[in-house]
């Protein structure tokens, strides 16, 4: 059940998160109000787009901390799915942009290039799990191992330190 709730809060997040960086790629910057001289004024719609990409990434990352808590691979899929998105929206938004400024045509496949790494990553490793149930990734367990041995050796450098067994 949490996996489902995860993956729909991922999926709306996204989308919220593809929609609002589409849209401030489109607009650029802008400003309104205060006591300085605003060069751009932001467009009506504005606030909405601030509140889909704070909504959208807050959701987003949570949403990925669960599918990787609850199984790695989908962790990992939807961390490299995010940066697809983004790279699309970034692209997409600097197609229908009347104002070239060009950050979207080298953010756009700087992230896609950085997202399908590890959205394929996480596909194959989860595929590989289905069809072999014992089988568990490497790094995965050797992550786990290491940051167990660093706990372990952290607690008894302080126990040293304050003389107790």
């Amino acid at each position: 059940m949490l996996r489902t709730v995860a993956v729909l809060v991922f999926t709306v997040s996204l989308a919220a998160l593809g929609w609002g960086f589409a849209d401030a790629v489109d607009t650029g910057t802008c400003a309104s109000g205060g006591p300085y001289v605003v060069d751009q004024e932001c467009p009506d719609g504005a606030d909405r787009t601030a509140a889909l990409l704070i909504l959208g990434a807050l959701g987003a990352a949570a949403s990925i901390v669960v599918l990787a808590m609850a199984r790695m691979p989908w962790g990992l899929a939807a961390f490299g799915a995010l940066f697809v998105v983004l790279g699309l929206a970034f692209l997409l938004g600097e197609m229908a942009s009347d104002n070239l400024e060009g950050t979207g045509w080298f953010l756009g496949p700087l992230f896609l290039l950085m997202g399908s790494l590890p959205l394929l990553a996480g596909l194959r490793i989860d595929r590989r799990m289905r069809r072999e149930p014992d089988y568990r990734p490497p790094a995965h367990d050797e992550l786990l191992d290491g940051l167990a041995a660093a706990l372990r050796e952290r607690r008894d450098r302080r126990r040293a330190q304050r003389g107790s067994p």
